[in-house]
C-alpha cells in the first residue's frame, strides 16, 4: 500500500492517513562520494593531455621525478607569454562542490610578471580564479586582470582552489 502526500515526514514521525496510523521509517542518505576526475604528477616524464609552452624539469617538486614549468632551460624571456592548457579537460558536470590542489613555487618580478591559473566552464571564456597566495593586479606589466602569482616563493606550497563557483 502506497500514500503520497505533500510534506515531508521525519524519523518515526506519526502520519495518519484515513484513520491508518503509519510510523515513518528512519532513513538513510548514501554518503557523498569523492572522485578525482583528472589527475597527472608528471612521474612519466611525458606532458600527455597537457599544451602549450611550458614544459617539464627533472627533478620535481620534493623529490617527485618531474615538474611542469614555463621556463625549464633557465629563466623566462623578457615581454614573453607562456602558457599550459589541458587539452581535453576535464568533465565536471556531475559535481556540486570541486577543487583543484596543486603544488607550486615561483620567482616573478613583483608587480609587473606574473602567472594566473585560469578556467573556463563549458568552453566559455577563461576566467582568472584566487588561490590562497595570490595577490590583486598591479595594473602594470601583464597585471591588468584578475588575480596573480608574483613576487618570490622558494619553496614549495599547497594550493587548493575552490571550483564550486563554476560548477
Amino acid at each position: 500500500l502506497v500514500y503520497t502526500f505533500t510534506g515531508r515526514a521525519t524519523a518515526n514521525q506519526v502520519v495518519t492517513v484515513n484513520a491508518a496510523t503509519i510510523t515513518a521509517p528512519t532513513m538513510y542518505l548514501a554518503q557523498s562520494i569523492t572522485m578525482t576526475p583528472f589527475a597527472t604528477n608528471f612521474d612519466d616524464g611525458q606532458a600527455t593531455g597537457w599544451s602549450g609552452t611550458w614544459g617539464l624539469l627533472a627533478p620535481g617538486a620534493d623529490g617527485t621525478a618531474w615538474e611542469m614549468t614555463d621556463s625549464p632551460v633557465g629563466n623566462y624571456v623578457n615581454s614573453s607569454t607562456k602558457y599550459c592548457t589541458m587539452t581535453t579537460g576535464a568533465d565536471l558536470s556531475d559535481l556540486v562542490s570541486g577543487s583543484l590542489t596543486y603544488r607550486a613555487k615561483w620567482n616573478l618580478e613583483t608587480n609587473w610578471d606574473g602567472v594566473q591559473l585560469q578556467v573556463s566552464t563549458g568552453g566559455g571564456p577563461w576566467t582568472p580564479v584566487a588561490a590562497t597566495r595570490t595577490q590583486a593586479p598591479s595594473g602594470q606589466g601583464v597585471q591588468t586582470v584578475g588575480p596573480w602569482y608574483e613576487g618570490t616563493q622558494a619553496s614549495w606550497v599547497t594550493e587548493t582552489v575552490d571550483l564550486a563557483p563554476g560548477l
